[in-house]
């Protein structure tokens, strides 16, 4: 495969994996950092690759350590039960399944709350609570989000100024 052809398929897989940032159907910031790291590999390591492969790395596990990271502890400190966060993730997968594109979402959010009104009983409450969780995933999408960016920018220059 020549170089071209490497850096063209791999600008299209991180383009796929900016969708999976939005949509939690792919591990968009980790196939992100791979499609890079592989790359580079593929394009001949040196130094400077060595140095790309790291920063991308970093990144990547940055990007993906946010994301999962910042709504489970935003959402304890919001009051929502560790164990409602598992039933959303318990219903947010049979959603996967039963709903397309937007199930995951779905069924992750009615876990929450169905979880924390059996918790609380009380309707705002568990509103309160899945807002909380709402806000921190938000907030984890965003950080995600430019972890993505910095990724595809860093390896695009490095790799422009390389060839």
């Amino acid at each position: 495969m020549t170089d071209v052809a490497i850096v063209v398929v791999t600008i299209v897989v991180m383009i796929v994996g900016l969708a999976g940032v939005v949509l939690p159907v792919l591990p968009g910031v980790a196939l992100i950092g791979i499609a890079g790291i592989a790359a580079t590999f593929a394009l001949g390591i040196d130094a400077a690759g060595w140095a790309l492969v790291v920063v991308l790395g970093v990144l990547t596990l940055a990007g993906a350590g946010a994301s999962y990271a910042l709504p489970t502890r935003r959402g304890l400190k919001g009051d929502a039960a560790r164990s409602s966060l598992v039933l959303a993730a318990a219903l947010g997968v049979v959603g996967f399944f039963l709903i397309p594109v937007v199930g995951l979402i779905v069924g992750a959010l009615a876990g929450l709350f169905l979880g924390e009104i059996g918790r609380h009983g009380d309707r705002d409450r568990a509103w309160a609570s899945t807002r909380s969780v709402l806000r921190a995933y938000g907030l984890g999408v965003l950080v995600e989000m430019g972890a993505a960016l910095a990724i595809i920018a860093v390896w695009l220059v490095a790799t422009l100024l390389r060839l």
